[in-house]
């Protein structure tokens, strides 16, 4: 079956070199050189784009994308200047200085940045401290830059603590037009080592499908392009879709709908088909899992639950099939940018 489905999202993650080296990072950043070629990044990105031109979102990631400098400035304001919007995903290190804060969020207004996601919490403010958070996101929100802050933890109290910390301070700001354009949610914090949880006990997940799976495409630093932009998508073969950046991107991206382990994905989520295998198999046990993506790390990697997978999954084919038709068909019609400001 033939499905109508487009990305509207292509994250670049632009290098894996970041300066804040949290302990236990899903993504492994280093702080090494960055080797970062930006006539090579345009060229692939605009690959992509006259691929699948359903794309309106672009988001800068890393890494640490701001140790680019200067090349940041330029991709923003290239592809601001194409018609796309744009995000920045940041520690916000370079809101140590207040000066400096304004005039980088001067910068990034010139340049044309939308969005910017600010990343700190129990690990990050390890190493860059939250009054850098608090500097750079007042300066961007007073650009008019839609701000969002997301304060990671895997610590309930910490994580509120830190929260309730930067409410607290911007209380004590008086240009409320700018403060409306900052947002504080809470996230997760996964450690590389926590990919494979080892506790294991009998439990029903919430069933979601995976929104971010064919909407998001990927391009990593090295020009490999993945399926999906989740956390652990450097170490799962299966989100990669295309040995290489050409005109032939969009038939290796439909390729990708003739397998059923993606669909059923998108329709139910890791957590469905963990249930649904629950449901077959009585007393199966699986991992206390924090985060989506840990749980599909984990029926991708695990053997004996990939054997029960491919037991059962034929029995859930009519159905995934049907309901992916009718998401596609839906997404297409209303083919708008799923983001926390636009």
């Amino acid at each position: 079956m033939d499905f109508e489905y487009k990305p509207s999202v292509l994250a670049f993650i632009t290098t894996y070199s970041c300066n804040a080296g949290c302990e236990g990072c899903c993504f492994r950043c280093n702080n090494e050189k960055i080797e970062f070629d930006l006539e090579k990044s345009i060229k692939n990105i605009e690959l992509v784009l006259h691929s699948f031109p359903t794309i309106k979102l672009i988001v800068f990631t890393g890494g640490e994308c701001f140790l680019l400098g200067n090349k940041l400035y330029d991709l923003i304001s290239y592809f601001s200047k194409e018609g796309l919007l744009t995000r920045c995903v940041t520690n916000g290190f370079w809101g140590r200085d207040k000066s400096r804060a304004a005039y980088t969020a001067q910068d990034l207004k010139r340049a044309g940045l939308n969005e910017i996601n600010f990343t700190t919490g129990e690990f990050h403010s390890k190493k860059i401290p939250v009054e850098s958070i608090l500097n750079s996101s007042i300066s961007t929100a007073k650009e008019k830059i839609n701000t969002l802050i997301a304060v990671e933890s895997n610590d309930e109290t910490q994580g509120n603590l830190i929260q309730l910390d930067l409410i607290k301070r911007f209380d004590n700001i008086n240009d409320l037009e700018s403060i409306k354009k900052i947002k504080i949610m809470k996230t997760l914090w996964i450690k590389d080592k926590d990919y494979l949880p080892s506790t294991f006990y009998e439990r029903q997940y919430e069933s979601k499908g995976c929104d971010n799976i064919f909407t998001t495409i990927t391009l990593t630093p090295d020009f490999k392009l993945r399926s999906c932009c989740g956390l652990f998508i450097d170490n799962i073969k299966i989100f990669e879709f295309s040995p290489k950046i050409d005109n032939n991107l969009k038939n290796f991206y439909e390729l990708q709908f003739n397998d059923f382990f993606k669909l059923w994905l998108r329709v139910e989520g890791p957590y469905g088909i963990i249930n649904y295998i629950i449901e077959k198999e009585k007393g199966l046990k699986v991992p206390f899992f924090l985060h989506q993506c840990q749980a599909c790390y984990y029926i991708i990697k695990n053997t004996e639950f990939r054997k029960l997978i491919e037991k059962y999954y034929k029995e859930k084919l009519d159905d995934i099939v049907i309901r992916m038709a009718v998401i596609s068909r839906v997404e297409l019609k209303n083919l708008e940018l799923v983001g926390y400001s636009i």
